[in-house]
């Protein structure tokens, strides 16, 4: 989370980030930002029963850093962007890295029980 928000300080200060009003890759930009702070928190919570897991704690503390954006900068500051990919940040990384460890753990649980 840490090492998510220097980042992003750092490329609001060069230039290089611009704050992400809707939720993911930009959708939904036009709904209050009250919306997107609870939908965050509620995804906190319930990903809150997994934070014993290396992935849980990735999701958490990646939905955590996009938490304190939306409360503090009133958006999600992006800048990592490539030509054919939305713009994203470590936070969201950090969340995709963390579903798919998840789900490959519960997968590789299910098939083993």
């Amino acid at each position: 989370m840490l090492l998510d928000q220097a980042t992003k300080i750092f490329s609001l200060k060069v230039g290089s980030g611009f704050l992400n009003q809707g939720f993911s890759f930009g959708w939904g930009s036009s709904a209050p930002s009250i919306v997107f702070i609870l939908l965050n928190l509620l995804f906190l919570i319930f990903f809150l029963r997994f934070s014993s897991k290396p992935a849980g704690m990735l999701i958490f503390t990646g939905g955590a850093s996009n938490l304190l954006d939306r409360l503090f900068r009133g958006g999600v500051v992006d800048f990592l962007a490539f030509s054919r990919w939305p713009a994203f940040n470590l936070a969201d990384v950090a969340i995709v890295v963390g579903c798919f460890w998840l789900l490959i753990d519960l997968l590789q649980t299910k098939s083993v029980s």
